[in-house]
Formats: C-alpha cells, structure tokens, sequence
C-alpha cells in the first residue's frame, strides 16, 4: 500500500497524539500505562484530542527532528517521498527526450550529408555533360572531313572496280558513250580531253591511252 502525504500527515499526527498522551500520563502518575500496541493490520482510531497533541508535539520540534521523525516514518512505511520520486521521474523523461533529440539530430545531419553528396554528384554529371558536348559541337568538322575522306576511299574504291574491268571487250559504240560521258564533265582534266580527243582522231583501235576514263 503507498501512502501520500496526506496520509503520512494523518499518521504523524496520530503519532504525536499517542506520544503526547503518554507523556501526560507519565507526569500525573508514577506507574507509567502502556497502550496496547495494535496488532498488524488494525485501525487505529484517534480522536481529534489525539491528533490535536500530536501536532502540538511536532510543531514544538526542531527541523532536524521532524526530518529524523520523517525519514524514520518513510522507511517503517516503506514508502517513497514524493518528491524524490517525482525527480527520479523527471530525470528520466529527461534522458529519454534527450536522447530521442539526439537521434533525431543525428538523422537530420546524416540526411542533410547525403544532400550534399548527392547535389555534388548532380553537379559533377552536369560539368561533365556540358564537357561532352562541347567537344562533340567541336569536332563536328572533322567529322564532316572524316566523312568526305570516306567518300573519297569509296569513290577511289569504286573507280578502281571500275578500273579493273576488261574494257578491251566493249564495243566502239560504249566506248563512244563513256567517253561523251567524261567529255561532259566540266572538272575533267585536260590531259584527259586531249587524249580523248586524239583517240578520236586515230584509228580508235587502240585504247590505251584512255582506258582509264572507261
């Protein structure tokens, strides 16, 4: 059973009842009368005379005293004073709000570092985007000459096909028609119009001088 203060105020006052009653009756007789003790678990019943002299009696005590008489009652009582109990408790709340604000302060600093992590990150990808493409704007030209130079292998390629053919098999007539085709050519070169002309103007047996343009 736990007691307030309340109820230890009550106990102490029957207390200061009973003690101020024996020290009446020790005064006005020689034989002094013991009350009988109450048995465990009885309830004893004071009068308002009784707890009148008991509170006569602890106010006529020193601090000292009455805080002797307090602690002596608590630990008979095997109770625990409300106030200490009180701090204990409030020390408690205490360190477990401390250390939820702790967790919580560490989660927000660790959230706040993945944040930077990340936007370091984010500003490193969009650095090195910008990089690739400025290298890639410029070296669109060369690209563009890399792709003339591959026309040029192929037409180069393709002439040398060409090139390979047996044109000793084709007739005057596709011989005339190929010639008539290069001759049109504004960028032919003028070597190879005189030596289309003077194929003409020989016997056109031999087409040795103009197998390249065939």
């Amino acid at each position: 059973m736990k007691y307030n203060e309340q109820d230890l105020a009550a106990l102490i006052s029957e207390v200061e009842a009973e003690f101020s009653e024996h020290m009446k009756k020790s005064e006005s007789t020689t034989q002094v009368s013991k009350k009988e003790v109450p048995a465990e678990n009885t309830t004893v019943e004071y009068n308002d005379q009784d707890i009148q002299e008991m509170d006569e009696l602890y106010t006529s005590m020193t601090k000292s005293e009455l805080e002797a008489h307090y602690d002596s009652v608590k630990k008979a009582l095997n109770v625990e004073d409300t106030v200490e109990k009180s701090e204990k408790v409030e020390d408690e709340v205490e360190k477990v709000a401390k250390s939820e604000l702790d967790a919580k302060v560490n989660e927000i600093n660790e959230l706040k570092e993945n944040n930077e992590k990340l936007e370091k990150s984010l500003s490193d990808l969009i650095s090195k985007m910008k990089t690739f493409v400025t290298k890639t704007d410029s070296s669109a030209p060369k690209q563009k000459a890399i792709t003339k130079s591959v026309d040029f292998i192929a037409k180069s390629e393709g002439e040398n096909e060409e090139a390979s053919e047996d044109v000793s098999k084709l007739s005057k007539n596709e011989i005339t028609q190929r010639l008539k085709t290069k001759a049109a050519d504004p960028e032919l070169k003028k070597s190879d119009r005189s030596a289309i002309n003077e194929y003409y103007q020989k016997d056109q047996s031999d087409i040795k001088s103009i197998r390249h343009l065939l």
